[in-house]
């Protein structure tokens, strides 16, 4: 083995300075370097990672939309065979279907669009008018609960348009200007549009409880 020679260099404190300044950049030029290359490498690593795996989610993503159209499209095939037995309309915008044992259940639908989001503006004149009445005969307060009962949402957040006819024809009843204006904007704000379809699959686990099969990359945990 070449023994490492240790060699003794003479030099002035200016000279060690200058020395140990060009040593300190040295270093500092060599770790900056290799951060960026090291940057640069995982650059190119994510890059890698999103075109492989891209394509895989892809692929996924693929295989679950034509399963849920496979799904969709039979469900609907069996609605007009009920539709034949029961002699009944269709009326819903989803269905849900489960089997024997009460275990595992399907629901197929299509997500609607009810009210512009003019409709908010409607029912708080309507609200403005019900608040403006004097008085706590019962009368008075039969009509308010009245409104406020045909003025509440289902659960998507919507009037149910029977309520609002109800309301439309308390109204006409009533003779006022604000609140006939009010009821006026929410007709005039119905414009059901049907959104996407949609499928949803549940299952009951081991407590008896209703658990959803992810079938969206989102719903996954």
């Amino acid at each position: 083995m070449e023994e490492k020679k240790v060699m003794t260099v003479e030099m002035t404190e200016t000279e060690r300075k200058e020395f140990v300044a060009y040593k300190q950049q040295k270093e500092e030029a060599e770790k900056k370097a290799r951060i960026e290359k090291e940057k640069a490498d995982y650059k190119k690593t994510v890059s890698e990672l999103v075109e492989e795996l891209f394509l895989r989610v892809q692929q996924v993503s693929k295989n679950i939309g034509g399963l849920k159209k496979e799904v969709y499209d039979t469900f609907m095939t069996v609605i007009d065979i009920k539709k034949e037995l029961y002699n009944v309309k269709e009326g819903q915008n989803w269905h849900t279907f489960i089997n024997e044992d009460m275990s595992k259940r399907i629901t197929i639908g299509r997500n609607v669009t009810v009210y512009d989001d003019t409709v908010n503006e409607g029912i708080q004149k309507v609200k403005e008018f019900i608040t403006s009445l004097a008085g706590d005969d019962e009368k008075t307060q039969m009509l308010v609960n009245t409104v406020l009962r045909l003025l509440s949402k289902d659960k998507k957040g919507n009037l149910k348009p029977e309520k609002v006819l109800e309301l439309e024809k308390l109204a006409e009843d009533y003779n006022n200007e604000e609140f006939t204006e009010g009821v006026k904007i929410i007709r005039d704000a119905y414009k059901p549009q049907y959104t996407k379809q949609f499928v949803k699959a549940e299952y009951k686990d081991e407590r008896g409880e209703w658990q959803n099969v992810p079938m969206n990359i989102v719903d996954c945990e």
